[in-house]
């Protein structure tokens, strides 16, 4: 599945720390300022079905079939 978010970023970090930001993967600063902004997102396709069932007083079973494409 395939989800495309559009939109604004704005962050109160100034943009001095963006070299070391950006080199550990974090998000970078923008000294406040609004800037646009685009974020793609692939994620599997999942199907699930769970169920939990009390067989006694102190005994339980839970299940799950997951299907990932």
């Amino acid at each position: 599945m395939k989800i495309k978010f559009d939109g604004n970023y704005k962050s109160d970090l100034p943009t001095q720390y963006n070299p070391f930001l950006g080199a550990v993967g974090l998000l970078l600063g923008t000294s406040n300022k609004t800037i646009p902004a685009h974020l793609p997102l692939n994620l599997p396709e999942i199907g699930e079905l769970s169920g939990y069932n009390k067989v006694a007083s102190q005994w339980a079973v839970h299940y799950n079939l997951t299907y990932t494409r």
